[in-house]
């Protein structure tokens, strides 16, 4: 997802039933930030700009439950920093491997 204006960008990473995550890695405006273990549930916010692209990627083992990935988008006005929409976009990664 490109963003179409500054916004506040809000990752998270839970588990259920047992699934384990080993890294994460998420988009800044900067680049790419990689955290090996990491605290779970994890959740970052960060502050992006209006053509930065939104990417988050967990590496860990389903198992017998899943792991879930979700980001929330706020666009925000950049003059008094209010909310003007907001979207969230979670996935669910079972133990066959595949993605609701």
């Amino acid at each position: 997802m490109q963003l179409s204006k500054p916004s506040l960008v809000t990752y998270q990473v839970l588990v259920h039933d047992g699934a384990s995550v080993s890294a994460v890695t998420y988009q800044t405006t900067k680049g790419e930030v990689s955290i090996d273990a990491p605290p779970i549930p994890f959740e970052v916010t960060v502050q992006m700009e209006k053509g930065d692209t939104v990417k988050l990627v967990a590496e860990g083992n389903p198992k017998t439950g899943n792991i879930v990935l979700t980001y929330q988008v706020q666009e925000v006005n950049t003059s008094d920093a209010t909310v003007l929409s907001s979207s969230l976009s979670r996935v669910w990664i079972m133990k066959d491997g595949t993605c609701q």
